[in-house]
């Protein structure tokens, strides 16, 4: 049967949720992590001192038929807490347990490869990428949007290794063409995300101006007894740098939350709008120059009148602005352009794969696969909106990814049997 078309989640939670909070009563949270599944070559994780964790694996039948019932879930949905900060994770383990038991499934996916037992192998591969990739659209906030997005990229990886051992079934590989489909306009939409730590930076803004005036003689300690108000102590962060006691008694008066919050917004329509530009605009320097210009009326310091408005609010902007503790301040959301490249990336690792698919199967000889890179536009390379470069000396495809901490492949070999 054909895969459902993957399209973003519906707003109600579904039984899908069910089923990811299953895994943290499991035990798969407690799993041991396969780093090396996740970060790098995923058909060599089976060897790479798993056996011990894949005895925990097997050893749990409860675990791996609910994961296997996850393939057929209805559906996901992820709304995180209004003031949910992006350090903890989602649901209280439920993540961390779909991250450990997604990277053995793997591993045993791998294993079966490499035994031979090919058929049963693709099968399950295509059911964990379907699987990986509803889970990364759900996705509302970058907490979730991270790890469910790295989950995928390691089925990722292992289909990119598979191609490279064996031709897929027919039917497998009808399957495999939609689920490698690039990403749609609702997979690229970062919107609700942004709009996830909008809310989280109103909330600390609001924390700031308890804190201030609480005349503790921490600045932390004010922040953590208004989050304790809202029943969240644990969220409460250790961020703005007002931990001086004289400092808070006379910014307390200066200070206005509300204007620091209408210019957290106004920075904030600025990024959605800059996010959801198709990447070979984004990475213009034209258009990136005309972006900075636009946006930094927003967070500079002004002169004369403006200067004097609301100067402990525009300290408070500047620390929510530097939250990734560097001196460059990007954005209000310091890690949403990380998360656009990753996301970008993966969309090219998938138009990679496609063609590698198309390959594989076609038995198309070396001289022809410039002539196939240039049939198709929906699987140029993003970041140009050009054909995918092919370097016939190492039998590669190649596309321009951005990303600094995926560490996604930027070509995939098809030498093993492209002649």
């Amino acid at each position: 049967l054909a895969l459902p078309p993957v399209a973003a989640e519906p707003a109600a939670p579904a039984d899908g949720n069910r089923l990811l909070g299953a895994l943290r009563d499991l035990g798969a949270p407690q799993l041991p992590l396969l780093a090396g599944c996740m970060r790098q070559d995923v058909w060599a994780c089976p060897g790479s001192g798993s056996d011990e964790a894949l005895a925990a694996w097997r050893g749990n039948a409860a675990l791996q038929q609910n994961w296997r019932a996850l393939y057929a879930a209805r559906g996901f949905s992820f709304t995180p807490a209004v003031a949910q900060s992006r350090s903890v994770p989602y649901d209280d383990g439920a993540m961390s347990g779909y991250v450990r038991a997604g990277a053995l499934s793997l591993a045993e996916i791998g294993r079966a490869f490499q035994q031979g037992r090919r058929d049963a192998a693709w099968a399950a591969l295509v059911a964990e990428l379907h699987l990986r990739r509803r889970v990364s659209a759900a996705g509302r906030d970058f907490v979730v949007r991270g790890l469910a997005l790295r989950s995928w990229q390691a089925a990722l990886r292992l289909a990119d290794q598979a191609l490279s051992d064996a031709v897929p079934p027919s039917a497998q590989a009808r399957q495999l063409a939609a689920v490698l489909a690039p990403l749609h306009a609702a997979e690229r939409d970062l919107s609700q995300a942004l709009a996830h730590e909008l809310q989280v930076l109103t909330v600390e803004a609001r924390a700031a101006q308890v804190a201030m005036r609480s005349l503790d003689t921490r600045f932390a300690q004010g922040v953590l007894a208004y989050y304790e108000s809202l029943g969240i102590p644990e969220q409460a962060p250790a961020l703005l740098p007002f931990d001086r006691p004289l400092f808070n008694l006379l910014a307390a008066p200066t200070f206005k939350p509300q204007a620091t919050i209408n210019q957290l917004q106004a920075l904030f329509e600025q990024d959605t709008a800059q996010l959801a530009l198709p990447p070979q605009v984004y990475v213009d320097p034209a258009a990136r120059r005309d972006y900075a210009r636009r946006r930094a009326p927003i967070s500079a310091s002004r002169a004369g009148f403006a200067a004097l408005y609301n100067p402990a609010g525009k300290h408070v902007l500047k620390a929510l602005e530097r939250r990734d503790d560097t001196e460059h301040t990007r954005a209000a959301v310091p890690v949403a352009e990380d998360d656009y490249f990753e996301l970008h990336d993966t969309d090219a690792l998938l138009r990679l794969l496609s063609l590698k698919l198309q390959l594989r199967l076609a038995g198309t000889r070396r001289a022809d696969v410039p002539a196939l890179l240039q049939k198709d536009p929906r699987l140029f390379d993003p970041y140009t909106a050009q054909p995918m470069a092919w370097d016939a000396g190492l039998a590669e495809i190649r596309a321009g990814l951005r990303g600094r901490r995926s560490g996604l492949p930027a070509a995939v070999r098809v030498g093993d049997f492209v002649r």
